[in-house]
């Protein structure tokens, strides 16, 4: 699914970039590379008990594809969700880890929120999220320790940011943006559903969630 509108939209002239958590066949990325300006690429944890704590499952996969989009010379921004009781510890070991590959053109440190709750209630599935609070004094300190294990050892024009929630004010604007975007995309998405419909691209849903 994932591949086939990649192709559509850069066959239209419209940037691609690919939000992912890394858990998929090597062969995925090897296919959508071509079609993808920047990859959205979330580390939760280096440490391997740390990460199947988290997650509950191995981040192997994760990382190795994450060093070879940057061998093929892809551009790359880091998404860090924070969680303070799951991840907090494993900051350091991700700075160096990143200072260590090249291609990081970004490195964003989440703060941790659970809106995402009302998707398993809406679907009837057990909400596994953590309940921890992440405050933003805890994502000021993640930025500096990232800030200084990339800044200071990197040779490419790497940011590190802040992610706070928006107010309702910002939200409404960005909806009304989406809205604008999506009426001006109407026959693309158009082509899309039809591909759907059609079962010409299959959607599947995999995702490396977080656990209690």
């Amino acid at each position: 699914f994932c591949i086939e509108i990649a192709k559509l939209l850069h066959e239209r002239g419209i940037s691609v970039y690919i939000d992912t958590c890394g858990y998929a066949k090597r062969e995925t990325f090897e296919k959508i590379i071509p079609y993808t300006d920047k990859f959205l690429y979330d580390i939760k944890a280096i440490d391997t008990t740390v990460h199947e704590k988290c997650t509950g499952r191995h981040n192997r996969l994760i990382l190795d594809n994450l060093k070879f989009l940057c061998e093929k010379g892809c551009k790359i921004e880091i998404r860090y969700p924070l969680v303070v009781g799951y991840n907090d510890t494993e900051c350091e070991n991700a700075a160096k880890y990143l200072s260590g590959l090249q291609g990081i053109t970004k490195v964003k440190v989440l703060q941790y929120h659970s809106f995402a709750a009302s998707r398993y209630k809406a679907l009837d599935m057990e909400c596994t999220m953590p309940d921890e609070i992440t405050e933003e004094e805890d994502v000021a300190k993640a930025v500096e320790i990232f800030k200084t294990d990339i800044f200071n050892d990197k040779d490419y024009d790497a940011e590190v940011k802040e992610y706070k929630m928006k107010p309702k004010k910002n939200l409404v604007k960005m909806l009304k943006g989406a809205s604008s975007m999506l009426d001006n995309n109407r026959n693309i998405i158009s082509d899309i559903h039809t591909l759907v419909e059609a079962k010409k691209i299959p959607f599947p849903a995999f995702y490396c969630d977080w656990h209690r």
